[in-house]
Parts: C-alpha cells; structure tokens; sequence
C-alpha cells in the first residue's frame, strides 16, 4: 500500500515499534516461570503481539507483576501498555490450561490480523 498505513480489523497499523507491555498475574508464590510462560503465550497468542525476551517477574501479595518488551503495530500501544491491572490480574491457572492453550492456538492460526508487524495472514 503505497502512502498508506495498513489497516487490520479496521484499525491503521503503525509503524512497528517495541514497547513495554505489563500484566499481572494472581498465583502462589515459586511461579516465576510459569507467570513468564503465561505472560509470552497470552501476549503472542491472545494479543497478537510480538514477544522475543524473557520478562522481568516479580511476586507480592499473591500478585505476580510481569514486564517485558514486545513488537507491536497497535495503535493503542502506548510506550508503556498495560493489558492487566493488579485489581484484575489473569488468573494464572485459567492461562496455563493444556485445553485453553489449544483453542487459543487454533484461533490465532485463523486470525486475518496480527499486530506483530508482520505481514497479515492471507
């Protein structure tokens, strides 16, 4: 598309660009890996955005913090973009479930957008 944005859902794309995306998790305490798995799988598969690096996992009061760098073309992206708040944390357990991974990677192999930067499924 010459001089023009693409547009995905009926939203303009941005140019790509990493920000810090950040979510919390509610969970016990010991699951570091687990939250940082769940964070890069919901992240990529649920939000169609681009993950690369492990995140920075911190753990308080039943609530796991998670903060990472993801590549985006959202609009809404903001440099700093909060997808779950500590008053409404995923659950971590709900994330992690072998049958909800499965939907969710069957939906995201049919998705026609993806706010990763790469091209749109065709």
């Amino acid at each position: 598309m010459t001089g023009q944005r693409e547009v995905t859902f009926g939203v303009p794309q941005t140019a790509p660009r990493t920000v810090t995306a950040i979510a919390y998790f509610s969970g016990e305490p010991g699951r570091d890996q687990d939250v940082a798995l769940a964070w890069a799988f919901e992240l990529k598969y649920e939000y169609a955005r681009g993950v690369d690096d492990p995140p920075t996992v911190t753990y308080s009061d039943g609530i796991y913090t998670v903060s990472g760098i993801i590549r985006t073309t959202h609009p809404a992206d903001a440099p700093t973009t909060v997808f779950a708040s500590p008053g409404a944390p995923w659950d971590l357990d709900l994330c992690l479930r072998p049958k909800r991974q499965a939907r969710v990677r069957a939906a995201y192999t049919r998705r026609r957008y993806h706010w990763d930067g790469s091209a749109p499924a065709q």
